[in-house]
């Protein structure tokens, strides 16, 4: 009779220590997730900040390529009434 209880006392222990090493296991897996998303969201920063970087380039390129391409326009177009004006007063 004697060793039934301490029997009890050593299922119980045994499945105290399994419940810990599950909660040891999952804390584990828990702070891998968290490090790795932690780490996706650092790149996920980053790219944000030179995807930005890319597109102000981008745009200052494009503006200044229209604005080119307008002061061209307006030059031939000025050179052809300074050319048409000229042939009408000789």
């Amino acid at each position: 009779m004697t060793e039934a209880p301490e029997n009890l006392v050593l299922v119980h222990l045994r499945r105290l220590e399994e419940k810990v090493d599950k909660l040891t296991r999952n804390q584990v897996e828990l702070h891998q997730a968290v490090t790795t998303n932690l780490q996706y969201t650092q790149r996920l920063g980053t790219r944000m900040g030179e995807l930005r970087d890319d597109l102000e380039v981008m745009l200052k390129a494009e503006t200044m390529g229209a604005s080119l391409s307008w002061r061209r326009e307006l030059e031939n177009r000025l050179e052809a009434l300074e050319t048409e004006i000229t042939h009408r007063g000789a």
